[in-house]
């Protein structure tokens, strides 16, 4: 059984790209759902830090999400949007050890 993988990405935009960064992220999205072993993503923008964002996206195994992010980096209709960013902050693969739930 394959272990699912959480994909953490947190990337500094330009203030003057945070618009175009904004309006090309559903189309990112629509792209990257497609790829084997896509489970679900969700990005978040921070509250102190308006042009600090971050993508949380689960894959069905790590082989699943690193094959998925070589596919992405060739494909020049994702290029653009990568270049909007200004500096990755982290980028990395996690495995859960705990979850707490309410």
């Amino acid at each position: 059984m394959q272990t699912p993988v959480l994909e953490v990405a947190v990337i500094k935009v330009a203030e003057d790209k945070i618009d175009q960064f904004l309006i090309q992220q559903k189309s990112v999205h629509d792209i990257i759902k497609n790829f084997k072993g896509f489970k679900s993503i969700r990005s978040m923008r921070s509250i102190e830090s308006p042009n600090t964002f971050a993508d949380y996206c689960e894959w069905e195994s790590y082989e699943d999400a690193v094959k998925a992010n070589e596919q992405a980096m060739a494909m020049p209709e994702l290029q653009m949007f990568f270049e909007l960013g200004d500096g990755m902050i982290t980028f990395g693969h996690y495995k859960s050890l705990l979850k707490t739930e309410k």
